[in-house]
């Protein structure tokens, strides 16, 4: 229900206003009356009305003053005044604070039940378009920490961040992961339980700390922590303290992996690697199911050799499947002696490969949803099978979007000739004007198009010269050096070994 407040140095005034209509089929409730600004204003104070519907001529404070005070503190509060005849003047000036309307005595029940029912329709849209702006602000929110967390740390995103989550370089940041402990609980379910703690996050007040959640994919939510401190405030007793009241709230559903402290937004990746780390590895803490990153590898959990994670990285930016099928299978003869650290390894690389899909354009929420929509698998043979069904499909995916951006570049290189086939024309000069390799573009040209790039020049050329020979009375001579040759003769051997006459028997038809 909508509040209302009546504010009427006339008592019988104010009792004919609480029953001229049905405040509460009009979405109203009376909370409050006043025989006089000051009261109103008090009231208004200690609990903000939605509308309040005031007569211009009161002791102490007078409509008009308290329309100005109110409105200079809560400028979405609605107005209805009532005055007599002799007070329009008044009323049109408190026009100017907003006024909703305004309704002369004596009041006609018609007249006010179509003024509040104009008020309630403000005040909805107004609603409507608030929350609007809340979700785009929420989602462009949650777009940038997924981002950044995924490792897209250009520009744009870091900026937003510095915006709109007020993450600067100096930020301290914890990334908080959540498994679900309970294998049994459906997608809703999940989803479902993960708003819960959205709710109690947000009504849990952790002093200069800002809480971002995110999700990325079905099973991949979490919160990020994040305070501009010189000294360090993410402490362990704190993140306990912050963990205890959320399973109050949600009850022991969720497992809590915690990154260290980093700085900076542009550290949202590493701190998120490092949460999905302490997940697979489960670190034991002073909690139960709660798992604080560790920075001391031990030596017989080794990691990804790091010329096979570049080697396969590339292999996959260029989509070259074969080779990634042969390093994938290599990478596991290093990691399979260490399920866990396999895990949090491959994890770790995933993200990688996601950043250079993100450089080519994928769409990161789609593919984000697809990778991550269930627990990696903690046998290896199962890892196995299902990172190199994932890497194989990207390295499918950008072999493809590849393809598809040097048919544009062919394509391209015909547009150009088109346009410029009166001058010289160089493949040289075209492959730079297109920013390409330019024996590169050759190939590829001839590969798509069935013709050198020479040979294609000429054809345009000499298509345009048989227009001008049927179209105008131009010589021969004047048409060669038209349409790109210098020399006539030379113009002649090309038009009869691609049309099979030479150029005056063209035009003689």
């Amino acid at each position: 229900m909508l509040k209302v407040l009546i504010a009427d140095d006339e008592p019988i005034m104010l009792e004919g206003l609480r029953f001229l209509v049905d405040w509460h089929k009009l979405g109203f409730e009376i909370y409050a009356e006043a025989l006089d600004g000051e009261d109103a204003l008090q009231l208004v104070e200690e609990n903000c009305p939605h509308l309040i519907i005031t007569d211009i001529r009161m002791p102490v404070i007078d409509g008009l003053a308290l329309i100005e005070k109110v409105y200079m503190r809560f400028p979405d509060t609605k107005f209805i005044v009532l005055s007599g005849y002799a007070d329009f003047q008044y009323a049109q000036q408190a026009m100017k604070f907003g006024v909703s309307n305004y309704l002369t005595k004596p009041l006609d029940e018609t007249e006010l039940e179509s003024a509040v029912l104009a008020v309630a329709e403000d005040i909805r849209a107004e609603e409507e378009r608030r929350a609007l702006q809340r979700s785009i602000l929420d989602r462009s929110r949650a777009e940038t920490v997924s981002r950044l967390l995924m490792g897209d740390v250009r520009k744009e995103w870091v900026d937003k961040a510095r915006s709109l989550l007020k993450l600067n370089e100096q930020s301290r940041i914890r990334c908080i992961y959540l498994a679900c402990s309970n294998s049994k609980y459906s997608e809703q379910e999940r989803i479902s339980l993960f708003q819960r703690l959205r709710e109690a996050v947000d009504s849990n007040a952790l002093t200069d700390v800002s809480v971002h959640p995110f999700v990325l994919g079905i099973n991949r939510s979490g919160f990020i922590l994040a305070v501009d401190s010189k000294e360090s405030v993410l402490t362990v007793p704190l993140i306990d303290q912050f963990i205890l009241y959320m399973r109050k709230e949600c009850g022991e559903t969720f497992t809590f992996a915690i990154s260290s402290e980093v700085r900076g937004a542009i550290s949202l990746s590493r701190a998120y690697q490092e949460a999905l780390t302490a997940e697979v590895c489960k670190f034991p803490s002073n909690l139960p199911r709660v798992y604080y990153y560790r920075d001391k590898m031990s030596e017989e959990s080794p990691s990804i050799p790091e010329v096979t994670k570049t080697s396969l990285i590339h292999a996959v930016n260029n989509g070259q499947i074969d080779a990634v099928r042969t390093l994938t299978l290599d990478l596991f003869i290093n990691l399979s002696s260490s399920e866990a650290w396999a895990a949090a390894n491959l994890s770790t690389l995933k993200l990688e490969i996601l950043q250079e899909l993100a450089k080519q354009g994928a769409n990161m929420e789609n593919w984000t949803r697809r990778w991550f929509a269930s627990p990696l698998p903690k046998n290896v043979g199962e890892l196995k099978n299902s990172m190199l069904k994932e890497f194989m499909e990207a390295a499918e995916w950008i072999a493809r979007e590849k393809g598809a951006r040097i048919d544009d570049i062919v394509s391209a290189t015909e547009a150009y000739v088109k346009q410029h086939f009166q001058g010289k024309l160089q493949l040289q000069h075209v492959a730079e004007h297109l920013h390409v390799n330019a024996a590169h573009l050759g190939q590829r040209f001839k590969k798509q198009r069935g013709l050198a790039f020479n040979e294609y020049v000429h054809t345009v050329r000499i298509t345009e010269a048989k227009k001008l020979l049927l179209r105008t009375e131009m010589k021969i001579t004047e048409i060669a050096h038209m349409v790109g040759y210098s020399d006539p003769e030379q113009f002649g051997a090309k038009f009869k070994a691609l049309t099979g006459v030479i150029p005056s028997s063209y035009k003689k038809g």
